[in-house]
Formats: structure tokens, C-alpha cells, sequence
């Protein structure tokens, strides 16, 4: 039993040891995802004093890497809550069948115990049957040897007895120290589940972080793309109003110019009427 136990605690240990090995490198990927994607936002932002265009098509891509990594991190978190799952109901099918065989091989035990005492028991009462009969028909030599003789099978029945019952005793607390290891083991089992827990936690919350940081970063530069879409949007208002002005004066000075040159075709009319007459 003992055996068996120690291949199961070297096997869950294992187990362990694959899980945080390959959480160590699902990290590791993430790493070098968000640093790629760093890398591209600082790209982005460079591009962005560049051309309209191609902000706005940064801010789709930078979309696109968003829900796909919240995509990815969904599906390792759904694929991460399955193992777990799954290694939790095998860890307790298997207590489970060695609580079964424990118990069974306990009830063998009892029941080959009770076998032997009432074996030994039966044993007894037949000697002492047979002692009886045969005393009733010996002379007295043969009655004192018969008496030693069963005085000498009840003390050797009594010592089996007793030997059974420490044996039994024995037995018994060999059980419970296998039932108190058992707890211990289940204690220390449960005790690293929390630690394993407590870890994955810290995992989540160290991912978070620059996922918040990477959002306002976005935030940043989408108030920055606005601003500037505000500012070239006013620029183009101010050229439309001096424009309009422009024509406005423009239009101002041709009739003012119209104007005069009819006053001197006028005059100059009347001069050559005048100098006719």
C-alpha cells in the first residue's frame, strides 16, 4: 500500500511539474506577443503623424490584436479550467478505488480474524468433550492425566487466543496510521491545489497589467487622432471663410471698378458731344 502511495504522490508531483513548466512558457509567449505588439504600436505611433489613413488603419489592426488575444486568452483559460477539472476527477476515482480496497482488504481481514477465533474455539470445546467422555471410563491415573492434559490445551488455547488478539490489535492500528497518513496526504494535496490556485492568480493579475496599460496607450493616441482630425477640420473651415472673404472682396472691387469705368465712358461721351457741337 505504502508503495502505491508513494508512485501516486510521485506521479501527482510530476503532474505539477508539467503544469507549471507549461505555464512558464504559455508566459513566455505572452511576453513576446505583447512585446511584439509594443514594437508595432510604436510603429503606429510614428505613422500616425504621417498620413489619416494610415491611422485609422492601425486602429483596426490594433482591434483585430485585441480580441484575438482576448480570444486566446479565453480559450487557454477554458483549456486550463478542463485539465483541471479532469485531473480533479481522476485524483478522487482514484482515492475512491483505494478507500474501496482498503475497506475490502480490512473486511478480509476481520472476517479471516473472527474465522480463526472461532476455529480455535471450536478446537477447544472438542478437547474438553472428549477429555470429558474419556474420563468417565478411565481409573483415576488416567483422570489426573486427562485434567493435566486439558489444563495444558486451555492454557495454550488461552495464549492463541491472546496472540489473536493482539494481532487484531496490531492490525488495527496499523489501519488507523494508514487512515491518519491518508489525511495527511489529502491535507498536503489540498494545501498545494490552494498554492497552485493562489499562483494562477497572481499569473492573471500580472497579465492584466499591461493589458490596462496597453489600453489606455490606446486611449492616448485615439484622443491625440481626434484632436488632430479636429484641428485639420478647423483649418479647413478658416481657408473656406478667407476664401468666401477673398471672393467677397474680389467681387467688391469689380464693381467698384465697373462702376467707375461707366461714369468715364459717360464723361468722356459727353465731351465728344460737346466738342461735335
Amino acid at each position: 500500500m505504502q508503495k502505491k502511495q508513494n508512485k501516486l504522490i510521485k506521479q501527482h508531483i510530476q503532474q505539477q511539474q508539467q503544469q507549471q513548466q507549461q505555464q512558464q512558457q504559455q508566459q513566455k509567449e505572452r511576453e513576446r506577443k505583447q512585446k511584439q505588439q509594443q514594437q508595432q504600436q510604436q510603429q503606429q505611433h510614428d505613422e500616425y503623424d504621417d498620413d489619416e489613413q494610415q491611422q485609422q488603419q492601425q486602429q483596426q489592426q490594433q482591434q483585430q490584436q485585441q480580441q484575438q488575444q482576448q480570444q486566446q486568452e479565453e480559450e487557454e483559460e477554458e483549456e486550463e479550467e478542463e485539465e483541471e477539472e479532469d485531473e480533479a476527477t481522476h485524483q478522487q476515482q482514484q482515492q475512491q478505488q483505494q478507500q474501496q480496497q482498503q475497506q475490502q482488504q480490512q473486511q478480509q481481514q476481520q472476517q479471516q480474524q473472527e474465522n480463526e477465533e472461532t476455529t480455535t474455539l471450536n478446537k477447544t470445546n472438542r478437547n474438553n468433550r472428549d477429555i470429558h467422555k474419556n474420563s468417565s471410563n478411565s481409573n483415576t491415573t488416567s483422570i489426573s492425566s486427562i485434567s493435566r492434559y486439558s489444563s495444558s490445551s486451555s492454557s495454550s488455547s488461552s495464549s492463541r487466543l491472546q496472540q489473536t488478539r493482539l494481532e487484531a490489535k496490531a492490525t488495527r492500528q496499523l489501519q488507523q496510521q494508514q487512515q491518519q497518513q491518508q489525511q495527511e496526504q489529502q491535507q498536503q494535496q489540498q494545501q498545494q491545489e490552494q498554492q497552485q490556485q493562489q499562483q494562477q492568480q497572481l499569473l492573471l493579475q500580472q497579465l492584466q497589467q499591461p493589458l490596462l496599460l496597453w489600453q489606455s496607450e490606446g486611449l492616448r493616441v485615439y484622443t491625440r487622432f481626434t484632436s488632430l482630425t479636429q484641428q485639420q477640420q478647423q483649418q479647413q473651415q478658416q481657408q473656406q471663410q478667407q476664401q468666401q472673404q477673398q471672393q467677397q472682396q474680389f467681387a467688391w472691387i469689380d464693381s467698384t471698378v465697373i462702376s467707375r469705368a461707366a461714369v468715364v465712358l459717360a464723361a468722356g461721351l459727353c465731351l465728344a458731344a460737346a466738342a461735335a457741337i
